[in-house]
């Protein structure tokens, strides 16, 4: 800002504001005040300073009388007649000099009066008489610009926050800048100086509003000089051509817009460092924006609410310009896609700042895995900075980031939260967590991923990553405003998006096969996995591929034993597999998840000693594994598996082949080029062996989440070898392997029935499912959050157990609730799903009754379905079909194409080989249409959409092999599978109950009759006449919320809103049946003349009956009896303990026992019973257990 002589006239014309001016410009000056200016008659001065005048010789001290006059407003000269007699002034204050300051200009007779005094012959002292008029006074002050700003202060402008930020951005790369100082309306400058030993450069930099021209190149070249001869002329955006060239011209003379500038002296390294990290692996155009959603509540479990988000780019881009939320965390499994869109959006964003630098935050991608455990946040962000991307920023790095972070100028995002630390506890992941919570303050904005496994429950993730949790040290800040969201697994379109993308023109046939194949559509939901998919496509039929752990096979032999030849590679097969299984198990185990290369020939040595005879054969071995295996090497010179789950793809293949359980398909596939057969281990595995490699951690530990995943996939059924093994451990007393041995087998399904599992531990944070435990020895077993079914405890011996955790709640279930039920076939057997367990009972013949034990991943998500021709029971499991044949294990089929649009209806066909399933949005958005699925081949076989303008409304009926639907007009449509085509059932005009809004419906299987719901009613009409036959209504006066009609017609059925079962005659209407109690489902049997009932997932208790009599002719319960059941000093949840208590568990606690026992054990029976236990005192824990379990 320049003063012009107009700006006075702001100050006020008492003078006091001018005199106060003087006074600070005096002092900015070096002058020292020895009075100030006072109210009254001043005796021909205002204020008195004294200033140090040295020469060669001396150095003296000099007063000066200084006399200030505020004339701005009227704009007149000082006058000799307005300073009255100024000499006597100096002689009273004993003042050398005299000096008069005035905002306007002095007269003539003044300025010789000065001359005179001053130059002439009798002044023989040395004194002298000098005068600041308002262009000496506006000089002086353009210097001294802290004195300027306090008295004329300007109005900040975009330039100002422009010149802050080059400012900062330079002192931080060594650079001395002076204060910006303002030259005209369009220029801020300021100059630059860097030493550098004996040389020393000077720049002018000029900051300049607008685009930069070439007339400002010229301007700037008339400053340039000796003293200063580069100059450097930055804008925020714009750069003429003209000027570019004007200035190409002129040496030491350089034009920026800010972007240009922090790319070639300041971020250059980060910028081609991030740029690399996107084109080496495509992401620039392989990339596909993927899902999120945000869970209501507490912790990610499937029954929380929740709000999804196609885009998560668009959720990311909305927080980012939101003021409130600082912190949002971002979690996923593995090979979701966390550091592929990491980087994606780090590069995209990078390419926004760099268009407008003003407006966008520069985004700082830092990768955790690289950094110690140990690390602070000052540390990371030094690392990152200074070595890891070679900024020439100087001192610490984390000021510089600190200030601009702080205003709002940085993205901060960290990948790989889980990475950061291998070997932690719950309270270290807390700490780091918080550790990394010091770069979030008011103005920053900070993005960080993470495994959700790598936390021991759902609600821990969500409440450490919230923010909720404090570590053993608590952090002097203010907590950060977060956020938590997770990734969706890839949508149908957005599988084919990214196959297109990578394969080309190719992409959209292969898509197909993908999408149509049920277990290939269920693998492709996670992007690493997909990647692999494609790899291993070009190696097998789709058919072969039917889990994760396959996919990961023919995709490695695809991509890393194809580039060896025999021309140049000196390692075989076995030796390649067996280097990278160690090194990954070196990784997985140790600190980090890179080796230098440097170490890379140590490892070899390790290793291979006995097969290196030459020296020059080490060279050769370490280029051949280095240059033709799956490792990547970074700038830095480390190396890396190109994903984590490589690593535990690795690691797994390492334990499954030290067990002697690797699958055939596993070694045949891998076969050396020789035919030799695959090696992977160097000798013999004993359990002592075993014991530094599968005893080494828990296989529930958080670090070995993938391998967990893996492993049982890679192991051939061989359970009898798995369990002589497990005995074997238990003898030895190496009770890691014993444990890790006991999840292994259950992950293959074993059951843990009679087996002796005495004293043992099963630690870690993964869920685990402990299953059949029916006449198991678990005495002084120590059980950390496992998932039991009480139904399998019968028999169990639990004396002194422990189920519990340190911080966590057990996870128990009754599982006695029905979830669905249906007549599997027509000879009375009758399918009843809970909720863990399947049960199979015959109503004529209970000799012939089963129940078993369903896998571990299925969760219920409809009413079964069976087919009566071939027995075959169907199911749906998060969409995955599961279905059960006669003498078979329930097999999961993988996932229903499409079906994640969320279908309405789902039905089999007759003949039991087509799942039919139908959506208003299958085919896209709005664009209804049905799928038929075949069982056998596990592909779509027919995918028709519904006519144009025949939209849908409302519910769906599928009948074998039809499907019923009513369209937007209220016109009733049948689609016949087999003839491929639509036939009008029944047209709106015939009837006007059809025109009114409905609820549900049910069609006659003759298709002769319809009831519909219109609330609180059922109407039953004539198919063909559209006459109304009649009219029902419940007992009760409830609405009916579901009917259907018996297989013979002779019965319509239907669950009023109280839950009451009320069945009507098709004869004439009259009520022929309700039930003596609350249940929510029904079937008819095939023929009609029974009646089965159930609660669901709200009871226990099915009923069925005769309907033409009105006899129960079966009854059974879900409850069991637990009176052979041992529970002395069990240490479990109140709760449970109490339904086995009232079930006939042997061996309840006495009151002595309970106030014998400590702390610890009256809280593990206290947990789920009060939210805060430690808040009551023990003997208020006391006495509630033994109310609750009525001891004496």
């Amino acid at each position: 800002m320049t003063i012009r002589p107009d700006d006075f006239k702001q100050l006020p014309v008492d003078g006091a504001r001018f005199e106060a001016l003087v006074c600070q410009l005096l002092e900015a000056l070096g002058y020292r005040i020895l009075e100030k200016p006072s109210v009254g008659t001043d005796g021909g001065r205002d204020i008195l300073v004294e200033c140090s005048l040295k020469d060669a010789m001396s150095e003296r001290i000099e007063r000066v009388v200084v006399q200030c006059k505020h004339y701005a407003q009227s704009g007149g000269s000082v006058r000799d007649a307005d300073l009255g007699n100024w000499m006597n002034a100096m002689i009273r204050a004993h003042a050398r000099g005299y000096l008069l300051v005035t905002d306007t200009r002095v007269t003539t007779n003044i300025r010789e009066a000065f001359k005179r005094f001053t130059e002439g012959e009798q002044n023989t002292s040395g004194r002298w008489a000098q005068f600041w008029d308002v262009d000496d006074l506006i000089r002086r002050l353009n210097e001294q610009s802290s004195v300027r700003e306090v008295f004329f202060p300007r109005k900040r402008v975009a330039l100002d926050d422009l010149a802050d930020e080059i400012r900062g951005w330079l002192e931080a790369i060594r650079y001395e800048v002076t204060a910006p100082v303002p030259n005209g309306d369009r220029y801020i400058d300021m100059t630059a100086t860097l030493n550098q030993g004996t040389v020393k450069q000077r720049i002018l930099v000029r900051c300049v509003g607008g685009e930069i021209s070439a007339s400002d190149v010229d301007a700037m070249d008339e400053c340039l000089d000796r003293r200063t001869p580069q100059g450097w002329l930055v804008s925020d955006k714009r750069v003429g051509m003209s000027a570019r060239t004007r200035a190409a011209s002129i040496e030491g003379c350089q034009v920026f817009n800010l972007a240009e500038l922090l790319q070639q002296k300041v971020w250059g390294n980060y910028f081609n460092a991030l740029n690399a990290l996107v084109t080496q692996d495509q992401i620039d155009v392989r990339y596909v924006d993927i899902g999120c959603h945000r869970v209501e509540g507490e912790g990610e479990n499937p029954a929380a609410p929740r709000e999804n988000y196609p885009s998560l780019e668009k959720y990311i881009d909305d927080w980012l310009s939101e003021r409130s939320k600082m912190h949002l965390s971002v979690l996923g499994e593995f090979g979701a896609g966390k550091t592929w869109f990491c980087r994606h959006y780090a590069h995209r964003q990078l390419q926004r700042y760099l268009q407008d630098p003003s407006r966008e935050r520069m985004p700082l991608l830092i990768t955790l895995r690289t950094f110690a455990k140990a690390m602070t946040a000052q540390q990371l962000i030094n690392h990152a900075l200074m070595v890891q991307y070679k900024l020439p920023f100087i001192g610490d790095a984390f000021e510089v980031f600190r200030k601009m972070n702080g205003r709002g100028k940085i993205l901060l995002i960290l990948d790989g939260f889980d990475e950061m630390a291998r070997q932690v506890d719950y309270e270290t992941v807390v700490g780091n967590f918080w550790a990394l919570a010091e770069l979030v303050e008011e103005g920053s904005k900070v993005i960080l991923t993470s495994r959700t496994e790598y936390f021991r429950l759902a609600k821990e993730s969500e409440r450490v990553l919230a923010g909720q949790e404090l570590g053993r040290h608590m952090l002097v800040l203010t907590p950060p405003k977060f956020e938590v969201v997770y990734l969706n697994p890839l949508t149908d379109a957005q599988i084919r998006e990214i196959i297109v993308r990578r394969l080309g023109a190719d992409g959209s046939s292969v898509a197909q096969r993908v999408l149509t194949h049920s277990n290939l559509a269920g693998l492709a939901r996670k992007p690493i996995v997909l990647e692999l998919l494609l790899a291993a496509l070009d190696e097998v039929s789709p058919d072969v591929l039917g889990n994760e752990a396959e996919v990961y096979l023919y995709a490695t032999n695809r991509l890393l034993l194809r580039n060896i030849t025999t021309e140049r590679t000196f390692t075989s097969t076995s030796d390649k597999l067996y280097f990278l299984c160690e090194l990954a198990w070196e990784m997985l185990s140790g600190e980090s998840l890179s080796i230098h290369y440097r170490l890379i020939p140590d490892r070899i040595q390790k290793h291979f000693q006995g097969q290196l005879k030459e020296p020059h054969e080490l060279d050769n071995w370490d280029y051949d594994l280095r240059s033709q295996t799956l490792l990547h090497r970074n700038a830095a010179g480390y190396y890396e598996f190109a994903h984590k789950s490589l690593v535990e793809y690795f690691v797994a293949l390492k334990l499954a082949s030290e067990l002697g359980v690797l699958e055939p398909r596993f070694l045949a596939t891998y076969a050396a080029h020789d035919g030799k057969p695959l090696q992977l281990t160097r000798e013999p595995v004993g359990i002592e062996r075993l014991s530094q490699s599968l005893g080494r951690f828990s296989l529930r530990d958080s670090r070995m989440s993938g391998v967990a995943d893996l492993l049982p996939q890679m192991c051939a059924r061989n359970l009898a070898l798995l369990w002589e093994q497990y005995d074997e451990a238990r003898r030895l007393g190496i009770t890691q392997v014993a444990a890790n041995l006991v999840c292994l087998l259950r992950w293959m399904g074993a059951s843990l029935a009679g087996r002796n599992l005495r004293g043992i531990e099963l630690a870690g944070e993964r869920t685990f499912y402990v299953g059949d435990i029916r006449g198991a020895d678990l005495r002084d077993a120590q059980l950390h959050e496992v998932f039991v079914d009480l139904g399998d405890m019968r028999g169990a011996n639990l004396e002194g157990a422990e189920f519990h955790h340190a911080r966590g709640n057990p996870i128990w279930n009754d599982f006695s609730d029905v979830g669905g039920l249906t007549f599997l076939d027509r000879k009375g057997t009758l399918a009843v799903m809970g909720f863990r367990r399947l049960y199979l009972w015959n109503i004529f013949d209970s000799s012939s009754d089963r129940d078993f034990e369903l896998p571990r991943w299925f969760r219920l998500f409809m009413p079964p379905l069976a087919s009566l021709d071939t027995g075959t029971l169907f199911a749906i499991h998060d969409f995955n079909p599961v279905f059960w044949k006669p003498g078979e294990p329930l097999q999961r089929m993988g996932r229903l194409p499409g079906s994640h649009l969320s279908a309405y209806m789902l039905s089999m066909s007759s003949s039991g080989q087509e799942l039919v399933y139908c959506s208003p949005a299958l085919l896209g958005p709005k664009k209804p249409g049905v799928m038929v699925w075949n069982v056998s081949s596990r592909q779509v076989v027919l995918q028709l959409g519904w006519p144009p303008g025949m939209g849908l409304e409302g519910d769906f009926e599928n009948q074998g092999d039809r499907v019923v639907a009513f369209d937007v007009n209220g016109n009733l449509w049948s689609l016949e599978f087999k003839t491929r085509s639509f036939q009008k059932v029944m047209a709106s005009s015939r009837s006007e109950y059809l025109k009114r809004p409905r609820a549900r419906f049910t069609l006659s299987p003759g298709q002769g009759r319809l009831a519909i719901h219109v609330h609180p009613k059922i109407y039953v009409l004539d198919v063909a006449s559209g006459q109304l036959l009649k009219e029902l209504k419940s007992l009760s006066g409830h609405y009916f919320h579901d009917a259907q009609f018996s297989p013979d017609e002779r019965y319509l059925g239907a669950v009023t809103g109280d839950n009451i079962i009320e069945v009507f005659s098709t004869a004439d209407w009259s009520r022929v049946y309700s039930s003596p109690a609350h249940f929510e489902q029904f079937e008819f049997s095939p023929d009609g003349a029974l009646l089965a009932m159930g609660p669901q997932f709200n009871g226990d208790r099915v009923l069925v009956v005769d309907l033409d009599s009105g006899r129960v002719v079966f009854e059974r319960s879900l409850k069991l009896d637990f009176s052979g059941t041992y529970v002395r000093g069990l240490k479990a949840p109140l709760p449970n303990l109490k339904a086995l208590y009232e079930r006939g568990a042997q061996g309840r606690y006495t009151r002595a026992e309970v106030e014998g026992m400590s702390d610890r054990e009256l809280d593990i029976l206290m947990r789920w019973l009060l939210p805060e236990p430690e808040a009551s005192s023990r003997e208020q824990k006391i006495n509630l257990i033994v109310s609750e379990l009525s001891l004496s």
